[in-house]
């Protein structure tokens, strides 16, 4: 078709990029078409019957000829172009690869690709855009084709549709307004595949997302095809997809086919620009069945050259290297892998990556020819290789020593045959191999590969030489050494091994080392060479032991200085080695038991030793004396002589020396064998290694000898031994040095094993021993001095003072009850009674000086054995009874003896005891078990005397013991001396250092005996005469005098020391007895002007001097006379100040600083003003200080100023309307508390709060003020506030939007700033307004109906506002959100807090726990406006003496369970008052609390003061009246004790506050909580930890514990926010005291630890307000 005709036909067919704009658009265009292949339709044939027949005819001809030659050229193609039928898969993909995906991307669509295959058709559907009239046009022609000839399409000849009437006979295309088909049978000519058929659009429906569907009727409908067609969808995997530049999905589903449809899903992550690729094939159901990595390299090819086919200069090849998805490996696919040219063209065997190029292919697209283009290209492919291996080996990842995996095979034959070569050449220049050494990266010239004959354990044998590193690195693995190799590579030459072969190496290696098998390989691989042969000869690598130290000797030494094998005897079951002291050259033991190094070293001339050699250097050997040898070895010589005792004829007894049990060289005649005999040398002495006993017996290692299991000449071992060298088996007695001295192996035995010792004596009394002593004295006195057992535990005694157990005797000491005192002989046998003929077995005894005697001596005796004892006494009594039988016998036999001091001496052997043995022996045993004389020891004295310790409290059972000490010895009573001397005793041995616990005890106890012995005032004062005189007081580490003490402080008060914490149970002993003064405020203030005035002032000591005198001036009558110490003080530079700066100064009470009153101002101001330095927590004691010093206009909060802005402000129609109809309710409630501003019936502010409007800000902010000095600083506070006006007669309020803040202050803020409108302070309003403000789901007049607040008549009441009122402002929902786990009931929270959306407060949520009617039980604190009755302050006060007796002696009760009782007139009278069920309308209730402003206060004070004195009688430590830190305390004023109370001046956190410094208060909440409550990791604080402080809060009423009580917010959220978390020690504890029936009998109490834990279980709310019932 020419230019022009072409023209005219894009003219009739309009624009070819674009679609069609309607079906009835798209069929004009296909029937065009249809004409163009010469086909006549109805108007052609209309419009030649106007013409002439001729013309007709010719027309028609000309049209069947066009019809046949483009038929038959369409048939053609399709059949020939092609080798399968099948090919159309990919022409399918590759179209829709070039289409375009604008729409699908831009919903963040993958582009996609589906075939569903169904039984009777294949519907191919894609995601693309939809055809142009340029695609159909296409497919409408043969050998066209609607795609550029560029980088971004693939197809390029036309023909690629035509593929798919390789299996159908029919092809429907549906494509947006495009709905025609094509048909086409095997027998027919072409012209059906190219003349298109339009079809009704109505038959064929697109899913979602689907653009484009083409519907192949299969033109082969038996099951044999269906089954094939499978085949070759499963044949295509996931790789297809690896080149495709825009395909990132296709799906092949098996629909309709079986029971089941089948799904295979291929996706690509990852496109050519990304580092990797990632190919994943997966079912249907989401599990990936395969997923591949591929490491992706794309490289441009420039200086492309000249194709018909191909316009650019430039074209790019990609390379997919299959690597491990976790360790980033090479993995081994299959052989063949493909090459793309974006579709798979062909697979080329031994291919192991992926390769795409835009490669010119044959028409069929199934080869690539040998073209320049393609040369250039693979050329390319060849670059990107070798680039890419370089980037693997630089990058130092997992690829750098594996990338060899990825090189091809070599090909013989096609286009790919020369790329292994290609890749070949350029790698062998290419730097891209290790080094083993230094890591570099070489050429392959350059490097060697270690032969395994060279190496060990994968590593060389020796290390390569210092100027070279050619050795391949061991991280390469050998399975890839055949791949290196085949780029050059080469193995280490002989030569190169040689140069690398040192003996050095040789001899660093450990001898068992398993290397020098691998060396022994390597020699006999260099014996096959002369070189090698002659190199190893020279070489130091046979390993010797000489001396046994370990040397290297070469093969050629041996010639002159032989090297033995290491073994004399060596067979089957014996070895013994050549003694390593005869100095003998051996083979090492260790290259021994290697047979291949064995048998390698005896090649070369290892031999064994000759046995006469050896024995002849055994002899030799000790005639050398003194000289240290190896224990083993002298065994060893003694071994050989044995095994080759007939192989030699000289003897050798006095030639050789043996080796005792102490490895000591002796004669072998002194030493003993080791004879099983029961009473041979090796029985009776201990062997242990330390035992002199092992210098007499033959060395263990003899024993262990393996000769015990042979016999040489007839001989065993032992009888060898004994015959050999004269060893003997039992001890003699006589030494063979000297017959007349005992030989040391008795004593060793009596040393060793003194239990042997007698019956060794008795086993060979008469075959030896006896012959010996009758001749020998001497030696009979040794024996007897030698220690033997006694009973009864065995300890040892002098042969010649001990006992034989005789019945006589034992009967003696069981009389005496000292059974075991004395040294009676320990026999071998269990009796504890002798008959006379086994006393006759051991006679002989009597030789060696042991007797039996029982007299007066008998008991003395006893007293001395026990003297010299010690104080190792077990039975006391024992010890009561000698002394009695000693006093017995004084006083009957030997009084006048006794007492003169003049008693008989025992015997020889005895010592006198007489008195002077008392004196002198000190044989009086004390109770702390010391030895004293009499004039050591007091009869009658306290147990804390130690230096004259009392004999009374331990031995006043027996009046014969008491005539002894105090009549024979005369010991006295103590006195005052006594204890004077006892505590200067302890100060001497003591003068500074800490005493502990039982010195401190003993100390305690000196100081209280004098209560007993001052009981006169003349004894009174001479004992506090010497107190003042003498340091006799210990307290923190000295001694001090009384006038340097006081009685109680916690400071150091110049020199004076408080000694209450040291002894804090003695104060009346240590001020009336010792005259010890206690502390005062003068005495601190005294103090505090010291430290004030020095020069360098300890910080740390003045302030708790301060918190001393805070906690001073608490007491009553602290304050007087102290005017002058203030006045003073007022000079004086002592007050901590904390300044701008942050510095410590100090001030003087005038001078220019705040006392941080608030805790939030003092945290907004720290470091911008000066602040007196004390925390919040500690001020709360110093007030009344800081009332003398007149610091009351200094307290932070008197000078803070507050201002607060809004921006942005928008009315809220709801909230405006809420306060409008709250106004008279307010109003009532601000007359009701006596406002000043409702006086005279003044309605100003009234109508303020009628036409009040509320707005919303966007922005609210509030900042804090204050002056110092000349200064006014401002800083912005961390709480929004809100803004009140007044204007144009109406009230202007604004609060922040955000209904989180907007809750906070319609609750804390708008409460407070109300009453500032109304002018009054009553703390009961602030709750009644908050209710009026808050509980929206009540009605106004109910709330003050409930709070019984009169309405007031003459007030407006609002005006009556939409059906619409406006939604709780703090929502039930958010109270819902807050305290859901109090509720009982859900609640609906779908409307947001704030909403201008108004709903009928009928149908706001109430929250209550039971679900019938709701009523709101009447609270105490709700008492009418008006009095019925006067109160009467003697009836609160008998109420409070009342509570004050029952707080002493409370127990806890059960809500449950209040037994009556009569407790003295006031609860009689109280029982007839009924007040227990009494209400605020009865007349005597009125008289006890007063009128309702006064009831809550009353009642709320009366249960406080009954938690404290309970508190306080529970002795809890420092728990002082400043802990009750209530501003109603001063309530119980009525009380004497408390007349001086005054109210809490602090700000009020809690009731009762208390830091648990001990533990003391945690372990009585324990024992009495209603409740179990979390623990902590330690009871008590550690040293150095925070103690915890407890907030204790304490709700009353008259009624039972189930009446209801109010909940103030601060309370509220102090209980969240000190929850106890399990396990977590805390800083604060929240208790929460319930005290219930005030006027009962019996007054109840409850106590809950950790209330939040309990919300919705054993505390609820009642309603929507704080108010909480226990259940």
């Amino acid at each position: 078709m020419g230019d022009s005709e072409q023209s005219e036909h894009d003219e009739d067919l309009g624009d070819l990029d674009k679609e069609p704009k309607s079906f009835e658009q798209a069929r004009e265009i296909i029937d065009f078409l249809r004409s163009e292949t010469g086909d006549l339709n109805d108007e052609d044939e209309a419009e030649l019957q106007k013409t002439s027949e001729r013309w007709r005819k010719r027309q028609r001809h000309k049209a069947g000829k066009l019809r046949k030659v483009l038929g038959n050229t369409a048939k053609t193609v399709s059949r020939e172009l092609y080798t399968s039928k099948f090919r159309f898969i990919y022409e399918l993909i590759q179209n829709a690869d070039d289409a375009q995906y604008d729409t699908a991307q831009s919903d963040d669509i993958d582009p996609c690709l589906t075939f569903r295959i169904r039984k009777k058709e294949l519907i191919v559907e894609s995601n693309e855009d939809g055809f142009t009239l340029r695609n159909v046009q296409a497919i409408c022609a043969t050998g066209e084709s609607s795609k550029k000839l560029d980088t971004t399409t693939t197809g390029e000849k036309g023909f690629g549709f035509k593929s798919v009437f390789g299996i159908a006979n029919r092809v429907h295309v549906q494509s947006r307004f495009w709905s025609f088909s094509f048909r086409h049978n095997s027998h027919d000519d072409g012209l059906g595949m190219i003349t298109p058929i339009w079809t009704d659009p109505s038959h064929h429906s697109l899913y979602k997302d689907i653009r484009t569907s083409f519907t192949l009727s299969y033109s082969d409908g038996s099951p044999d095809f269906l089954q094939t067609l499978i085949k070759e969808f499963d044949k295509h995997k996931a790789e297809i997809l690896f080149a495709l530049r825009k395909l990132v999905r296709v799906v092949i589903s098996h629909e309709h086919i079986s029971e089941n449809v089948r799904t295979i899903v291929f996706e690509k992550k990852g496109n050519s620009r990304d580092e990797y690729i990632d190919i994943i094939q997966r079912s249907g159901n989401g599990e990936a069945a395969r997923k591949q990595r591929y490491r992706n390299a794309s490289y441009v090819v420039n200086n492309m050259p000249n194709d018909d086919l191909r316009m650019q200069s430039e074209s790019y090849v990609q390379i997919g290297f299959p690597v491990n998805l976790e360790k980033n490996k090479p993995v081994r696919l299959p052989e063949c892998q493909n090459v793309f040219a974006y579709l798979p063209v062909t697979q080329v065997a031994g291919l192991p990556f992926l390769i795409q190029a835009d490669f010119v292919l044959i028409a069929n697209r199934q080869d690539i020819p040998d073209t320049e283009w393609n040369t250039a290209l693979l050329e390319g492919i060849v670059f990107a290789f070798v680039e890419e291996v370089k980037a693997m080996c630089k990058g130092r990842g997992s690829l750098r020593h594996v990338w060899m995996r990825f090189l091809p095979s070599q090909q013989d034959l096609g286009f790919f045959c020369d790329l292994y070569a290609s890749i070949q050449q350029r790698l062998r220049k290419a730097k891209v191999f290790e080094t083993r050494a230094a890591g570099k990266l070489v050429k392959a010239s350059r490097i060697r590969i270690v032969p395994d004959q060279f190496t060990h354990q994968g590593d060389a044998l020796f290390e390569d030489l210092d100027e070279c590193d050619i050795y391949i690195s061991t991280k390469y693995a050998t399975k890839d050494y055949p791949a290196l190799r085949g780029l050059g590579l080469e193995e280490l030459s002989e030569a190169e091994m040689l140069d690398r072969t040192s003996g050095n190496r040789l001899q660093e290696k450990d001898i068992g080392d398993s290397w020098h098998a691998s060396f022994i390989d390597f020699a006999q691989f260099l014996q096959q060479s002369t070189v090698g042969r002659s190199c190893l000869s020279e070489l130091e690598m046979i390993p010797i032991m000489q001396a046994k130290e370990l040397a290297w000797v070469s093969e050629s030494s041996l010639s002159y200085a032989p090297v033995w094998l290491p073994y004399i005897v060596h067979e089957d079951s014996m070895r013994i080695a050549v003694p390593s002291d005869l100095r003998l050259s051996t083979l090492h033991p260790l290259a021994f038991a290697d047979g291949a190094r064995r048998a390698f070293f005896e090649g070369l001339g290892v031999t064994e030793c000759e046995p006469t050699m050896v024995v002849d250097a055994i002899l030799d050997r000790h005639k050398v004396r003194h000289q240290v040898r190896p224990i083993h070895d002298i065994v060893t010589h003694f071994e050989i002589l044995f095994w080759f005792s007939t192989s030699y004829q000289q003897p050798v007894r006095g030639k050789i020396r043996a080796l005792n049990a102490a490895t000591k060289l002796r004669r072998p005649g002194l030493l003993y064998l080791h004879s099983d005999q029961p009473f041979g040398t090796k029985q009776l002495l201990r062997f242990t290694e330390t035992s002199k006993s092992n210098t007499y017996l033959l060395h263990p290692l003899f024993e262990q000898s393996p000769m015990k299991s042979y016999v040489q000449d007839g001989k065993p071992w032992e009888r060898w031994l004994a015959e050999s060298f004269g060893i003997r088996t039992f001890p003699r007695l006589q030494s063979p040095s000297d017959a007349s001295e005992l030989d040391p192996v008795p004593r060793q035995v009596a040393e060793d094993n003194p239990a042997g010792l007698l019956p060794m004596l008795r086993e060979h009394w008469s075959v030896e021993y006896a012959a010996v002593c009758h001749v020998h004295p001497e030696i009979v006195h040794e024996i007897s001095m030698l220690r033997v057992p006694i009973l009864p535990a065995g300890d040892l005694e002098a042969l010649r003072v001990t006992y034989l157990p005789t019945e006589e005797v034992i009967q003696a000491v069981e009389e005496c009850g000292v059974r075991g005192i004395l040294p009676f002989l320990q026999l071998p046998f269990d009796d504890s009674t002798y008959e006379s003929a086994v006393v006759d077995e051991w006679s002989f005894l009597k030789c060696f000086g042991v007797t039996c005697r029982v007299d007066l001596d008998f008991y003395l005796d006893i007293l001395k054995m026990l003297r010299n004892r010690g104080t190792e006494l077990r039975y006391e009594v024992d010890l009561h009874l000698v002394y009695a039988k000693i006093g017995e016998s004084a006083k009957i036999a030997d009084k006048p003896l006794l007492k003169a001091g003049r008693l008989r001496t025992l015997s020889d052997r005895r010592t006198n005891l007489t008195q002077e043995f008392f004196s002198e022996n000190s044989a009086i045993l004390s109770r702390d078990e010391r030895w004293l004389s009499p004039n050591q020891c007091l009869w009658k004295g306290p147990s804390c005397l130690r230096l004259r310790p009392s004999l009374e409290q331990t031995y006043h059972e027996h009046a014969s013991t008491r005539f002894l000490f105090v009549e024979l010895l005369d010991i006295q009573n103590f006195s005052e001396t006594d204890v004077y001397e006892e505590i200067r005793h302890i100060r001497k041995d003591h003068p500074v250092l800490t005493i502990g616990k039982p010195l401190h005890k003993r100390l305690t106890k000196c100081y209280t005996s004098f209560e007993e012995l001052a009981s006169g005032s003349d004894r009174t004062e001479e004992v506090h005469g010497t107190f003042r005189k003498e340091s006799l007081i210990y307290a923190h580490s000295n001694w001090h005098t009384t006038t340097q003490c006081v009685w109680h402080t916690s400071v150091r008060l110049g020199e004076r020391y408080g000694i209450a914490s040291v002894y804090p149970d003695s104060q009346d002993i240590f001020q009336r007895v010792l005259g010890v003064e206690p502390v005062n405020c003068k005495v601190l203030l005294e103090q505090l002007v010291r430290l004030g005035e020095q020069s360098s002032k300890d910080r740390d000591e003045i302030k708790a001097v301060i918190r001393m005198i805070g906690q001073n001036l608490t007491s009553k009558g602290s304050e007087d006379n102290l005017q002058e110490a203030i006045a003073e003080l007022r000079a004086v530079r002592f007050l901590p100040v904390i300044g701008v700066d942050a510095s410590p100064t100090y001030e003087t009470p005038k001078g220019s600083f705040y006392v941080a009153d608030n805790e939030r101002y003092a945290a907004a101001f720290e470091g911008k003003v000066k602040i007196l330095d004390f925390t919040y927590e500690e001020l709360n004691s110093l007030y009344r200080f800081f009332d003398l010093l007149s610091l009351q206009g200094q307290y932070l909060s008197k000078h803070v100023e507050t201002s607060t802005e809004a921006e942005n402000l928008t009315r809220s129609e709801s909230l405006t309307n809420h306060l409008r109809k709250r106004s008279h309710a307010l109003s009532c409630c601000a007359i009701y508390h006596r406002s000043p501003r409702y006086s005279n019936k003044s309605e100003q502010v009234h109508q303020l709060l009628l036409k009040s409007t509320v707005s919303t800000a966007e922005k609210l902010w509030t900042r804090l003020h204050i002056r110092q000095g000349k200064r006014r600083i401002s800083v912005d506070s961390d709480r929004a506030s809100i803004v009140l006006t007044e204007a144009d007669g109406a009230l202007q309020v604004s609060v922040p939007k955000q209904e989180e803040e907007r809750i906070s202050c319609y609750r804390l803020y708008l409460p407070m700033e109300i009453m500032r409108l109304f002018d009054i302070q009553d703390g009961a309003a602030e709750r009644q307004i908050y209710r009026i403000l808050n509980e929206a789901d009540m009605e106004a007049e109910e709330i003050i109906r409930q709070e019984d607040i009169r309405a007031v008549p003459w007030l407006a009441r609002p005006p009556p506002l939409t059906p619409k009122p406006v939604r709780n402002l703090r929502s039930s929902q958010s109270i819902e959100r807050d305290l859901l786990p109090w509720l009982g009931s859900p609640v609906d929270s779908s409307q947001p807090f704030g909403s201008d959306e108004e709903v009928s407060e009928t149908d706001s949520i109430a929250l209550q726990v039971s679900h019938g009617p709701r009523r709101i039980p009447a609270l105490p604190a709700s008492l009418p406006r008006q009095n019925i009755a006067t109160y009467d302050e003697r009836s609160y006060g008998w109420l409070l003496g009342r509570v004050v007796d029952q707080a002493k002696r409370a127990t806890m009760v059960d809500a449950a369970e209040h037994p009556s009782a009569s407790l003295e007139p006031m609860n009689a009278q109280l029982a007839q008052m009924n007040l227990a069920s009494s209400t605020s309308s009865d007349p005597e209730f009125s008289a006890i609390f007063g009128d309702s402003t006064t009831l809550t206060t009353k009642m709320g004070a009366a249960g406080e003061l009954f938690v404290f004195e309970y508190l306080r009688a529970s002795a809890l430590p420092e728990f002082t009246i400043g802990n009750w830190r209530s501003r109603i305390r001063s309530e119980v004023r009525v009380l004497p004790q408390f007349e001086e109370l005054q109210n809490w001046e602090a700000a009020e956190i809690s009731d009762i506050m208390m830091e648990d410094d001990q533990g003391a208060l945690e372990l009585l909440l324990r024992s009495v909580a209603s409740n179990a409550f979390a623990t902590w990791e330690e009871a008590s604080p550690a040293e150095g930890q925070e103690s915890i402080e407890y907030l204790i809060e304490v709700k009353t009423t008259t009624g039972p514990c189930e009446t209801p009580f109010w909940f103030s917010l601060n309370q509220y959220y102090l209980m969240r926010e000190n929850a106890l978390i399990p396990g977590q020690r805390p800083m604060r504890v929240f208790v929460l005291v319930r005290v219930f029936d005030l006027l009962s009998a019996q007054i109840g109490m409850k106590v809950y630890v950790d209330p939040w834990g309990l919300r919705g279980q054993t505390l609820r709310f009642v309603d929507s307000s704080l108010r909480i019932r226990v259940s």
